[in-house]
């Protein structure tokens, strides 16, 4: 963002951004929220962190740096195409590698061509989404993760790899798996070994939370599930993601602003 000058202007910017985030919350929009503004200027590194409201719409805590969020799709980008440059860097791998080198003959043929980097650009011919969760949940909890890299891996193209850019939850799981395939490790381990240290943020400012929440009331709730029968709090929001155990390419990161 352009630098607003010495630090009136970021005082200004910080009354404003407060004043909007108050006006959300008083209309309804969200109970609450946290807004985040960093930039290196040339009067040095500025940040401003503010929040706005409350984790719930009656009663709940005060929102603030410190509040946990299911960053949802934001684990695309911060977690699962960090991993693949990471092992990039240390020539585990390259954005040309294929899925049949990755996954050998779990590839199918149609498969087999697409590229790291079609998965990275959503040019692989996946489609967008499939609601695998409706039949993996039936299934013993230790098989769900397996399962549903198989049933992308057997889902029919919508398109032919590489002719169209559809954004694609089903392109990074492969992602997901191919991190895992290729380091050996869990895709939260490597994260949290390989990537997440070297973002300049604290250790907990970006985390996978599979099912386990330390702290439920630094958590804001996301919505009440029909399926699952209660408010989502400190567990992924993403059906998909949530039925194969929370860690996942596309969905499952959690963090703070405050980090």
């Amino acid at each position: 963002m352009p630098d607003p000058g010495p630090a009136d202007g970021w005082r200004l910017l910080e009354r404003r951004l407060g004043r909007l985030l108050d006006e959300a919350v008083a209309a309804g929009v969200f109970p609450g929220a946290v807004a985040a503004v960093s930039a290196g200027t040339p009067h040095g590194r500025r940040s401003i962190v503010i929040g706005a409201g409350r984790t719930r719409r009656r009663g709940g805590r005060p929102v603030g740096p410190e509040t946990v969020y299911d960053l949802a799709s934001l684990t695309k980008p911060l977690a699962t195409a960090l991993s693949i440059f990471s092992l990039t860097g240390r020539g585990k791998t390259s954005p040309a590698a294929t899925l049949g080198t990755i996954f050998g003959p779990d590839a199918p043929a149609d498969k087999r061509d697409i590229t790291l980097a079609m998965l990275l650009g959503h040019t692989s011919g996946l489609p967008a989404h499939r609601p695998f969760f409706k039949r993996l949940r039936h299934l013993p909890a230790a098989q769900r993760r397996a399962a549903l890299v198989r049933a992308v891996l057997a889902e029919p193209l919508a398109r032919p790899p590489g002719t169209a850019q559809v954004y694609s939850d089903l392109g990074f799981i492969l992602l997901g798996a191919a991190v895992e395939r290729l380091s050996g490790m869990s895709l939260d381990t490597y994260t949290a070994r390989h990537v997440f240290p070297h973002l300049g943020t604290a250790a907990d400012a970006l985390f996978f939370n599979p099912g386990n929440v330390p702290r439920p009331a630094d958590y804001a709730p996301t919505e009440r599930c029909s399926w699952r029968g209660r408010h989502l709090l400190g567990e992924v929001h993403d059906d998909n993601a949530w039925a194969a155990g929370g860690v996942c390419g596309h969905a499952g990161l959690f963090g703070t602003a405050g980090g």
